[in-house]
């Protein structure tokens, strides 16, 4: 598996990376910085200084991956150089309660991100999805390796949540490619774990198991508003008809229904957002990271954000309800799909948008 083109093109992103953050610190660090510095500039002297070992450590490491002429064999994470990682990850976020978010310095969000990017690629190295060694889909070990996808996952997640992925050179067009190498590193030809597959074709994806709730989401709706006023419905209102409609001959425009402009959206057919078995599949699993509110107002006593894997998400409150006094919990005023692009590629907003 890491001979595939994903897997190689991702370690040369790492390393690139690793590169990249120790010559900025470098260069923040030495006796004459340059007039254009980094985001990192406003960050205490000591944290740019432990960045720069960690960067210049794993820089070493993933150049002898890339050098070696056979296989490395897996090694473990360095546990100095990770315990190191995630001190400068805690030393950052620290920092974001000393500000409110839009007045907090780049420098801090950059920090929180290159720091993540450079435990991400740590991780990376050191798992066993990477390897050139199979490894079983089944067994103790293929379950230690859908494990360890969960960690290596966490610290881009949360770089993207948490920071904002901060960074002109690496952030968020950084993470959303790693991501989407990742996700090639970890396809395998399977069968399609949704109704239909990809075209007739299998899908090269490892199945996703779909909890209990099969391959569609509950249908019931807990509360249907009654209707007093119907609102007129269209169906495949070209732009021209909806300006028109719009300027109304001098009249209030009403409210209306728009029906029929997503009956080619591959949401809606070949890669169906109805099933909880596709979406599991683009979020590895359920494992990508997503901030959840929990509570029915934010007024109300308990209300409350987490982070949770995106397949609990769905399990707990979109299919389960909730736990019993737990309350609602919903995805709200974040962009989902800016957070997992790939969800993109299956919707074409109409021009009436």
């Amino acid at each position: 598996m890491s001979s595939s083109p994903a897997h190689i093109e991702l370690q040369a992103q790492c390393l690139t990376a690793a590169s990249q953050i120790a010559t900025e610190c470098a260069l923040l660090l030495s006796n004459d910085p340059p007039t254009t510095t980094p985001n990192l500039s406003g960050c205490d002297t000591p944290l740019i200084q432990l960045l720069h070992r960690q960067a210049t450590l794993l820089h070493t490491l993933l150049t002898t991956q890339l050098d070696s002429p056979s296989p490395p064999p897996l090694f473990s994470p360095p546990p100095l150089v990770l315990r190191r990682l995630n001190d400068l990850i805690d030393a950052s976020y620290a920092k974001f309660y000393a500000f409110p978010f839009k007045d907090l310095p780049a420098c801090w969000r950059q920090l929180y991100t290159d720091a993540s990017i450079l435990k991400f690629a740590l991780l990376y190295l050191s798992w066993a999805g990477s390897s050139t060694t199979p490894t079983p889909g089944r067994g103790e070990e293929g379950k230690e390796t859908e494990a360890q996808l969960g960690e290596l996952i966490r610290p881009l997640d949360l770089a993207l949540i948490l920071a904002g992925a901060e960074g002109r050179k690496r952030g968020r067009r950084w993470i959303d490619r790693a991501f989407g190498l990742l996700e090639e590193v970890w396809a395998a030809p399977a069968p399609a774990a949704w109704e239909g597959g990809l075209g007739g074709r299998a899908a090269k994806r490892r199945r996703v198991e779909t909890r209990v709730w099969g391959d569609s989401f509950p249908t019931v709706e807990c509360f249907t508003p009654p209707v007093r006023n119907s609102v007129q419905r269209v169906d495949g209102l070209s732009f021209e008809d909806f300006q028109t409609y719009l300027d109304g001959a001098g009249q209030m425009p009403r409210p209306l229904v728009l029906t029929g402009l997503m009956g080619g959206w591959p949401a809606m057919g070949e890669r169906p957002w109805k099933s909880p078995g596709y979406l599991l599949s683009r979020t590895f699993g359920g494992r990508r990271l997503v901030p959840v509110e929990v509570g029915r107002s934010y007024v109300d006593e308990g209300w409350g954000q987490r982070v949770v894997g995106f397949g609990e998400f769905l399990e707990r409150w979109v299919v389960g309800g909730g736990r019993k006094g737990e309350g609602k919990g919903y995805l709200a005023q974040y962009p989902l799909l800016s957070h997992i692009p790939t969800l993109l590629l299956d919707i074409h907003p109409p021009d009436l948008l």
